[in-house]
């Protein structure tokens, strides 16, 4: 919900004066929703809520707030911390994971150094210092040399000889120059 007001707030530029006087009507409307709803599951934590009053103030953006804090249920808070404990959270674990990756592009970009207890020898950017790499490791090609080929002739079993006498006798029925389309096109492809 304060993502929301905080989001609403940013996005009054682009409403209209009549849309913007009309949102406080629905988010009292949103939350009167939202309570019902709650009551209607039948929550164990809904016996509590109903006992605390839900009590407007004369200043819409505190009231929204309390709203909020008084409507979250506790149990379903994962982590209970200050935004600026958060905040910080996100960035010691942007820093960690931007730091993984750049060893990891080291150890795969830049030569290995040849003493590591030698200060003159000091590692330069990829572009003018990149590791070989053979490339043969990296793609392994296989080829497959089918003798047969795909337009080889099949194994006919006895099933498969009665249909094919029953179609070269359907074929006898064609006129002329269809029977000799067909044999052209079977003696190029071999299986006639």
């Amino acid at each position: 919900m304060i993502e929301t007001n905080r989001a609403l707030l940013m996005e009054l530029i682009v409403l209209s004066t009549n849309n913007e006087k009309q949102i406080p009507n629905h988010i009292d409307w949103l939350l009167k929703e939202l309570t019902a709803l709650k009551s209607r599951i039948g929550d164990s934590s809904s016996s509590e809520s109903a006992k605390r009053k839900i009590e407007p103030e004369k200043n819409g953006e505190g009231s929204l707030a309390k709203k909020v804090q008084i409507l979250m249920n506790p149990q379903e808070v994962q982590i209970r911390t200050t935004n600026s404990e958060l905040e910080q959270r996100i960035d010691n674990f942007i820093q960690l994971k931007k730091s993984e990756i750049n060893n990891s592009n080291r150890a795969e970009f830049l030569r290995k150094s040849t003493n590591p207890l030698d200060p003159n020898d000091e590692q330069s950017c990829a572009r003018s210092d990149a590791a070989e790499i053979n490339r043969n490791i990296q793609m392994k090609l296989d080829v497959v040399n089918n003798e047969d080929g795909p337009l080889a002739r099949s194994t006919f079993t006895s099933t498969n000889h009665n249909r094919s006498d029953s179609i070269k006798r359907s074929l006898a029925e064609l006129p002329r120059g269809v029977e000799e389309r067909f044999q052209n096109i079977e003696k190029h492809l071999d299986i006639g």
